[in-house]
């Protein structure tokens, strides 16, 4: 065993220990904050990317010391969060709580629920017209929808991520149209329903994001998931992945699944030799994420290396015009701008964060406060620089039409009693 196996073993037990942290501090509840991150972000996004460079798939030729720095930063990123989310003091969950109560649902509001369904269903469908149109291959959009998202997004990322939105939104504003709680068939109808929908933006983790967040809805409003049927639920998303990845040509583990998460630390440290190389930018990184808000369509000129990935212009040039860039593990811009200091100070926020989002939503429950937790809480959906504020204000669009004006369901953990306490008002 060289210094690798050794990092990984040690990052392995550093997430183990993590993971029994945040199981006892939520009441023994394995379906939390810490777990979604530990298992998401440092598990899959990290040890096995690293593991996938390092045992499988080094296709981008990184050294032992560039891919050992990475991990180490990876590892510290993930303790600061750990520990900033265990924090007793919050100030974030004030400012955030305020930012909620501004967006406070209204009778009037929330008559207008099935006229911002049809304007979702529009929208979606406005949005695919425009991906078939605007090229003339835009068919591949309904016939092979894999080879139009490697080839066909360039230029036409707006019209891509507008659908996926649309479809997301209208999934979660259906499963909180009715105050009974779908039933199981319905739901299962629903998750075959939008999956299918979802299918057709070519991307492996928009089509999961339905089931799981159906699955994370099931555990907050129908009935807990235990850890056996957790894992269950694991597992088969795991193998409808691998299926996703074979496109019918058979599961091969190491070489299909295992290769697909080896970009993220890979690219990661070559991005990190890159910073050290040409110098920290001092906010320029992340201040490039606003370009995440200007349509190409109206701005030609817009770059095609900003935020997360600032250095791909030099480290892979012309790829990201083409539309299909590498993986990169997120907290990457702030080591561009600021070194370990940056990664240090975001892991602190990101877990400050998260706990005051979680916290927001054990205490109102309402479609708004449940959407802001998919990406903040359980990190099913990547959130960049560039993104979270996207989430934010879809967040408080359906909280305004989906909550329950006049009412507010009091449910908070003690997190040092490791008792859940339920009030009604």
């Amino acid at each position: 065993m060289n210094e690798v196996d050794y990092l990984l073993l040690t990052f392995l037990v550093a997430c183990t220990l993590m993971l029994m942290i945040g199981y006892f501090e939520h009441s023994r509840d394995i379906f939390n904050p810490i777990s979604a991150f530990v298992i998401m972000e440092l598990v899959l996004v990290g040890a096995v990317s690293a593991a996938s460079c390092w045992y499988s798939a080094n296709i981008f030729d990184v050294s032992d010391e560039a891919l050992v720095r990475a991990i180490w930063v990876h590892l510290i990123y993930g303790v600061a969060v750990v520990f900033s989310y265990l924090a007793n003091r919050n100030p974030i969950r004030i400012f955030f709580s305020r930012i909620l109560d501004f967006a406070s649902p209204s009778y009037i509001s929330m008559g207008l629920r099935t006229l911002v369904e049809y304007a979702l269903i529009l929208g979606a469908i406005i949005a695919m017209l425009e991906l078939i149109y605007t090229n003339p291959l835009g068919m591949l959009w309904l016939t092979n929808s894999r080879e139009a998202y490697i080839g066909l997004r360039a230029g036409s990322g707006q019209w891509w991520v507008l659908y996926q939105i649309c479809t997301v939104l209208l999934f979660v504003a259906t499963l909180f149209r009715r105050v009974e709680r779908p039933h199981f068939l319905r739901l299962i109808k629903l998750i075959l329903i939008f999956c299918t929908l979802m299918y057709f933006t070519g991307s492996k983790s928009a089509v999961l994001i339905i089931p799981i967040i159906a699955t994370i809805y099931t555990h907050f409003y129908i009935h807990p998931i235990r850890i056996f049927k957790l894992i269950i639920l694991a597992i088969l998303c795991f193998i409808g992945f691998a299926i996703l990845l074979s496109e019918g040509g058979g599961i091969n583990i190491l070489g299909g699944v295992l290769p697909y998460f080896s970009d993220y630390m890979a690219v990661t440290a070559l991005n990190i030799e890159q910073a050290d190389l040409q110098g920290h930018t001092l906010g320029y990184a992340t201040l490039s994420s606003l370009w995440y808000w200007v349509p190409r369509a109206l701005f030609t000129s817009k770059p095609y290396e900003w935020g997360t990935a600032f250095f791909n212009g030099s480290l892979f040039p012309g790829m990201a015009e083409q539309g299909h860039t590498p993986g990169v593990l997120l907290w990457i811009t702030y080591y561009i701008d600021f070194g370990l200091i940056g990664v240090i100070f975001q892991g602190v926020f990101i877990g400050a964060f998260s706990r005051a989002v979680y916290m927001e939503f054990i205490s109102r429950r309402d479609a708004g406060a449940f959407l802001l937790m998919i990406p903040f809480c359980f990190y099913i959906v990547p959130v960049s620089a560039g993104s979270s504020m996207l989430f934010i204000l879809m967040a408080l669009f359906l909280r305004k039409c989906y909550g329950i004006p006049g009412k507010k369901n009091y449910l908070r953990f003690s997190f040092r009693n490791h008792a859940l306490l339920i009030e009604a008002a």
